[in-house]
């Protein structure tokens, strides 16, 4: 469990923390991701808190978190059911890694409208951003399982603007690219590029590191995008793992493209 992932066994209010829990339980949706924080002087404001696990005031906050805390306690071999963070850039970094992207937009937003400092990290250049001003949207969607749209991979607005292949120009969109060193390349560039001066054993190793990758990202799908607040701990392992692979396949391709 990540250290800014903790316990807190008195009871809130406390002053500047995020919280994050398993919420839900209306018509058409058994549970969802939940958050809401507590402001600089300990004020409780709920951002997503509906059905039957909403927590919309201080004392609803307490009791209901006191009846899940011992429920998941239990189910769950001592872990809490609620995520804590600080309101801070490690912290909200952090709880990016822990909840859908689109549930993690909306509550940055309700924090930047309340006077905090918001951080978040493009899907697309990697890099972190201050404030929502730099926000252009999200690149990629798909259902749910019903009838609901997830948004994911959060774009800054100066990669919406770079999407054009470094090589032929074709635009495509920002998911499609695959950046090396900072370049954007079309897969379609990259294949005959990787076909023309990989090396055999690179040949091998970048198969083995797209197999890999695949793999992890539909580990990461399956235990956080649909479900968020379960497992997270391994979920943010699997996206570290990404993140590792990623860059390592991003060393062979640079190494590749600019062979002579």
């Amino acid at each position: 469990m990540s250290k800014l992932q903790t316990e807190v066994h008195k009871e809130f209010p406390d002053k500047n923390k995020l919280v994050q829990w398993r919420g839900g339980g209306y018509d058409g949706c058994i549970w969802e991701p939940s958050t809401g924080f507590f402001d600089d002087k300990g004020q409780w404001v709920p951002v997503i808190s509906r059905g039957a696990g909403k927590r919309d005031t201080l004392e609803e906050f307490n009791a209901k978190r006191k009846s899940e805390t011992q429920y998941w306690r239990a189910a769950k071999g001592g872990k809490a059911a609620d995520i804590v963070y600080s309101i801070t850039k490690e912290g909200l970094l952090e709880f990016q890694l822990n909840i859908r992207e689109d549930y993690f937009m909306e509550t940055l937003r309700k924090l930047e409208d309340s006077g905090y400092p918001v951080y978040w990290k493009c899907s697309c250049c990697n890099d972190v951003q201050e404030g929502l001003d730099s926000f252009h949207g999200f690149a990629s969607y798909r259902g749910d399982g019903g009838v609901g749209i997830i948004h994911s991979d959060p774009i800054c607005v100066d990669c919406s603007e770079r999407t054009q292949c470094c090589n032929c120009g074709e635009r495509c969109g920002t998911q499609e690219l695959v950046s090396v060193s900072g370049d954007l390349w079309c897969p379609d560039c990259l294949k005959v590029v990787v076909e023309a001066k990989a090396t055999p054993e690179e040949h091998k190793l970048l198969e083995t590191l797209e197999s890999d990758l695949k793999r992890f990202q539909e580990q990461t799908l399956q235990y956080c995008e649909l479900m968020p607040n379960i497992k997270t701990d391994i979920w943010a392992q699997y996206r570290k793992a990404c993140e590792a692979l990623e860059t390592e396949r991003e060393n062979i391709l640079y190494a590749v493209v600019t062979r002579g």
